[in-house]
């Protein structure tokens, strides 16, 4: 750890570029970043099809009131979604469209994808819808082990990216 501190411009270039890059000295990173880290064991390794992950989180708890995110990463790639839901594990089709759009605009809507999320019922309700919604046989479903809170990090990396930006803006 470097125990110099930023200078001024430092700290305002990295609040003006979003949290981006985690910032031990800033407490907003520290605050949405330094809890458990994801399992990182799977890094570089050759994967077959794209890996997506999708997770609820809950920006707002910070400041008393629930905001329900769906959010969704492709691993080993710079792509991410967030968007807002009524409620998570809803029986709507807007989750459900926000990820098929997700996979279109990622060029996947007819390939084969594997889909990895915990094992959280309203997530699992919502795989199974994608999975029900896409081709047959083009989607691969893995489960995070259960009571392993950091296996599904691509998707926990976009939460605390979200968890980042609404911090800053308040």
């Amino acid at each position: 750890i470097d125990p110099k501190l930023p200078t001024k411009e430092e700290v305002e270039m990295h609040n003006l570029m979003g949290h981006v890059e985690y910032r031990n000295w800033c407490e907003i990173c520290v605050r949405c970043q330094g809890r458990d880290l994801d399992h990182r064991n799977m890094k570089g390794k050759e994967r077959k099809f794209p890996e997506y992950s999708f997770d609820y989180c809950f920006p707002g708890d910070e400041v008393g009131f629930k905001w329900t995110v769906l959010a969704g990463k492709v691993r080993d790639s710079d792509a991410w979604m967030a968007t807002t839901v009524p409620m998570k594990g809803s029986t709507g089709r807007f989750a459900i469209d926000k990820v098929l759009e997700f996979f279109e605009e990622n060029g996947d809507k007819e390939g084969t994808i594997l889909i990895k999320s915990d094992q959280e019922p309203a997530i699992d309700f919502l795989v199974n819808s994608i999975v029900e919604a896409r081709p047959e046989g083009r989607t691969i479903v893995e489960l995070s082990p259960k009571e392993s809170k950091g296996s599904n990090g691509a998707a926990e990396e976009v939460e605390n990216q979200v968890r980042k930006l609404f911090l800053a803006l308040q």
